[in-house]
């Protein structure tokens, strides 16, 4: 689900920051849309500004670098989306991304900034009948806003989830490999055999066993010519 959120997010924000329609000025009974980087001509169509025509009004500057910000960060982000479904990527730059994607819905809203520039406040100050109202590009910016939270809340769990599954099977794994472990690490008894045979004939056999807890238990047998006894000890 994010990664469809993020596409829509994507074409909402770059349509947003780049369109002819994110104000709508209407003086009298003529209408014009304007955005921050093109207006719409009523002949021409979208037609980019004249050199200088913007250029002493902040707002409209400040909107024009905002909404070019957010449209790099939200193809970022939508490529980072695209990389999480299909690769493992490491987690300084999924939580990069999860940053980013909590950045932009305050970009989207910074764009609404515009409506305090020349366009809007001259006019209405000259003519009762001249309004400012959100164009298309407002209305897709705000749903950009909206999508962004969506997406970076989803993805946030999608990371977790997956960071949880990853967890379990590496404990998974773990136990496996305590449970298939060789007999000899697992519990089974060690044996020492050592045999001796003296000058005169006397074979001394010493057998110690160690058990799984390290309990070693020895036992000693003596083999003379003429007869033999064993003993045992425990330690």
């Amino acid at each position: 689900m994010p990664l469809g959120l993020a596409f829509f997010a994507t074409i909402f924000t770059s349509v947003a920051a780049f369109g002819c329609k994110f104000l709508e000025i209407q003086l009298n009974s003529e209408t014009l849309s304007a955005g921050f980087w093109k207006y719409e001509h009523p002949d021409l169509g979208c037609t980019s500004y004249a050199v200088g025509d913007d250029s002493d009004d902040a707002p409209i500057q400040i909107a024009k670098y905002v909404g070019l910000l957010a449209s790099l960060l939200s193809y970022a982000c939508f490529a980072c989306l695209v990389a999480t479904t299909f690769l493992v990527i490491p987690n300084k730059i999924v939580k990069a991304c999860c940053i980013t994607m909590c950045v932009l819905p305050v970009l989207m809203l910074t764009l609404f900034v515009s409506f305090a520039s020349k366009l809007c406040r001259e006019n209405l100050l000259s003519n009762s009948n001249t309004y400012c109202v959100p164009d298309s590009g407002a209305v897709l910016s705000i749903l950009s806003f909206i999508l962004w939270i969506i997406v970076a809340v989803s993805f946030r769990q999608l990371v977790s989830r997956r960071t949880q599954k990853e967890n379990t099977d590496i404990n998974y794994g773990d136990e496996e490999e305590v449970n298939s472990a060789p007999p000899n690490q697992s519990g089974s008894k060690s044996v020492i055999v050592e045999v001796m045979t003296d000058a005169e004939g006397t074979k001394t056999t010493t057998t110690t066993t160690t058990d799984a807890k390290g309990n070693k238990i020895v036992e000693k047998t003596v083999e003379m010519k003429n007869n033999s006894y064993s003993e045992d000890t425990e330690s």
